[in-house]
């Protein structure tokens, strides 16, 4: 659904996002959750308004997300395509971390080939694992055990992807 979502401006350059504002655990309603569909689309949206703002200097704050999509949303909001073994392009959201085979970066926004991006984050869990960012966070989202191995293997096939592709 559509929030009403508002970034800081620290100075002529930087901007500071805060996903909660758009993809926060706090929007939503713990009988809404739902962890496999949450997108965090709606931070890349903010991201993207920063950008044509004139701002160059982009950081973001992680904390507080009602998502586990590995940052595919707010790359899709960017100009990213994910597509899976089909070639159907993906919506971005945790039930797509297992299906994504091809990224295309070929259409992202010029603005943000050209900022400073820096992720701000107070945890130091790796991205996989039993501290790893499913088994840590998802159950808070709404996840349970089966949910919570899905998304893991997801991680784990994204994060083939990513570096294939980067």
């Amino acid at each position: 659904r559509e929030v009403e979502a508002k970034y800081a401006i620290l100075n002529p350059t930087t901007a500071l996002i805060e996903t909660a504002q758009a993809s926060g655990l706090a929007l939503i309603e713990e009988h809404e959750r739902d962890v496999l569909r949450s997108s965090s689309y709606g931070t890349g949206e903010m991201i993207l308004a920063a950008l044509k703002s004139g701002f160059t200097n982009i950081l973001v704050s992680l904390g507080g997300s009602a998502t586990n999509d590995g940052g595919m949303g707010l790359a899709r909001a960017l100009g990213v395509k994910f597509y899976d073994d089909l070639d159907n392009e993906l919506l971005g959201c945790g039930a797509d971390l297992l299906n994504v085979r091809r990224i295309d970066l070929t259409q992202i926004d010029p603005l943000a080939k050209h900022a400073k991006f820096t992720a701000l984050c107070d945890v130091k869990n790796p991205l996989l694992g039993l501290d790893g960012a499913a088994m840590t966070f998802s159950p808070q989202k709404g996840a349970d055990a089966k949910t919570m191995f899905e998304l893991e293997s997801g991680m784990k096939n994204f994060r083939r992807v990513l570096f294939e592709t980067t």
